[in-house]
This record gives C-alpha cells, structure tokens and sequence, in this order.
C-alpha cells in the first residue's frame, strides 16, 4: 500500500505542484490566467523546453551539460554572422549553424568521455570555450542587420499559434519517441542504470554518451536560433546562465540528477514549473535576486526530492542480515 502511495505521488507530484502554483498567481494578480499570458508563457518556455529535451538525454546517463546555455548565444552569433555578414541563405545558414553547434558539443562530449574527466568539469571548460568564441566573432558586440524572413522562426505564428511554441511540441514529440521508441532511449535508460553492466552486455557505452552530448548541443543550438530570431540580432550574451533553469526544469520535471530515470510527459510539466513561476513572480513584481534564490530554493528542492527517493529505495532492496537483528 505505502509502494503504491510513493508511486502515484511521484507520478503526480508535479503536476499537482503547477496547478497550486497557477491558482496562487491567478488569485495574487488577475492579469497572470488570461490567454495572452498564457501564450506568452509558452513562447518563453519555447527555448528552455527545447533545450530541456537535449539536457535530458545527457542528465539519463548520468552526465550533464553545463554549455548548454551558452551555446544558445554563440549558435546566434554564428548564424547573424552568415546572415548579415557574408549574406548566407536563411536554409543553409540554419543548417551550418546547426551543424556547428552539434559539432561542437560532439566534439566537446569525445573529450569528456575518453579522457575519463567528470562532464561537471569537462562541459565548465567547454562553456568557458564557446561563450569566448561567441564574443571573439562579435567582437564583444551584438550583430544587426537580420532579415526580415529569418526572423519568422522566432516571431512567426501559424494558424494563431506562435512558431517557437510549435517547435517546442515537436521536440518534445521528438523526444518522446527517441526515449521510448528507439534503441538509443533503451541504451541511455540502460547505461544511466548501471554503465558497466551495459557495457559487458556489448552496447558502446562511449558512443552513446558523445550522442548524448552532440544531440543536447543541437537542441541547444536550435534554441539559438529561435533566440536570434526574437531578439532579432546576434548577442553573444544570450543564454548566459540559462543552464541552471534548464537543469532545475529537468530535475523538477523528474529527471534524476543520478541518472536512469526520465519521463518526457514530466519533463514538460517540469518546465512550465519554471515558466510559470517566472511569470508570476514577474507579473507580481518580485525582485530579479529573489527570483533567482526561489529558482535555487527550487532546485535544491528537487534534487534533495530525487536523492532521498533514491536512497529510501535502495535501501527497501538491501536485505538486513540476521546478525543485526539479534540484541547483543
């Protein structure tokens, strides 16, 4: 009875945790349940979310990826540049922006896993790498001059829907079926499990960690795109710092910071956690540092959550040995 309790409260935790915070902002400021904020909410989440998606594979297998967000500036700086600069079609500026950014993360996610470095400090480095880029190509500077249909994947919309907001179901959708449907998902589900233990069964172990890192670099990158689109301009600040939501998104979206565990429909009730909460601390004029320590209060929530699950279960499979049970 006390299993299947813990099973449904952690199936549906957090989508209990988003309808109470929706009613409190709703009841706290008239202006948070409308269908405009509602869609905006969407649009802002569109990035996050996207990147979400790509974090999440890295976070199954027990890695993590701290370029994330910075990639999501370079990937604009990179684009404008062929853009505005060399006069690139839109098409094929897309794609080289793409294949770059994926490149990069590939490249960076090789490094990680055959020297053995922790992806902590492996991605810390990266990071480090790609938002100095970002501004050695902008020369410190934001790059105007985009046009006018490379702006559409960003502020677009069809049939009334924002186009950000589309790609963010698609991706999820991607996601979902990658994880779920395909052998890849099988051998991230099984190597975040136990890697040595899939490594002797005969899976590369290696090749599917650098996928990891390549595909959350082009979900990132693809977040760079619509980044550049809104701002319209290349900034080579853009996403600076993002990572820490995308990770909280994750964690709270039941993503285990230990690996092995991830379910797509949670990951996106976990990003409108943070979406919403945003939101509403805005619309309620909370103080830009006090969002920050309530999204750090937040994390360390949810992982807290997800290790102390974690131990409790671990320890429920540990037979306690007769011996120990006996009074001295």
């Amino acid at each position: 009875m006390a299993a299947s309790i813990n099973k449904y409260v952690k199936k549906y935790m957090t989508v209990v945790i988003l309808a109470i915070i929706i009613l409190f902002f709703s009841v706290a400021d008239s202006k948070f349940f409308t269908i405009d904020n509602g869609i905006s909410i969407l649009r802002q989440v569109s990035m996050l979310g996207i990147t979400a998606v790509g974090m999440s594979c890295c976070m199954l297998v027990g890695d993590i990826n701290l370029a994330c967000g910075v990639l999501q500036g370079f990937s604009s700086v990179v684009c404008c540049l062929f853009l505005a600069n060399l006069g690139v079609p839109v098409i094929l500026a897309y794609v080289l922006t793409l294949a770059i950014g994926t490149m990069a993360g590939g490249v960076g996610g090789a490094i990680i896993v055959k020297t053995g470095m922790p992806a902590l400090i492996g991605t810390l480095g990266i990071r480090l790498i790609i938002n100095g880029g970002a501004y050695l190509i902008s020369g410190g500077l934001p790059i105007y001059g985009l046009q006018d249909n490379a702006k559409w994947i960003g502020q677009g919309f069809i049939l009334g829907i924002p186009v950000p907001v589309i790609f963010l179901v698609v991706f999820f959708i991607i996601g979902s079926v990658l994880l779920n449907r395909t052998y890849i998902g099988r051998h991230l589900f099984a190597i975040g499990s136990n890697a040595e233990a899939t490594r002797l069964s005969g899976i590369n172990v290696d090749r599917i960690r650098i996928f990891a890192f390549a595909f959350s670099s082009f979900c990132s990158s693809v977040a760079g795109l619509i980044l550049m689109a809104r701002n319209a301009s290349g900034q080579p600040n853009g996403g600076n710092g993002g990572e820490m939501n995308v990770i909280t998104a994750c964690v709270v979206g039941g993503v285990s910071a230990l690996g092995g565990e991830c379910n797509p429909a949670n990951l996106i009730v976990g990003v409108l956690i943070i979406g919403v909460l945003t939101n509403g601390m805005t619309i309620l004029g909370v103080n830009e540092y006090w969002q920050t320590v309530i999204r750090g209060a937040v994390l360390i929530l949810a992982v807290g959550f997800d290790f102390y699950q974690k131990t409790r279960r671990v320890r429920a499979k540990v037979p306690v040995r007769k011996e120990e049970t006996k009074k001295d």
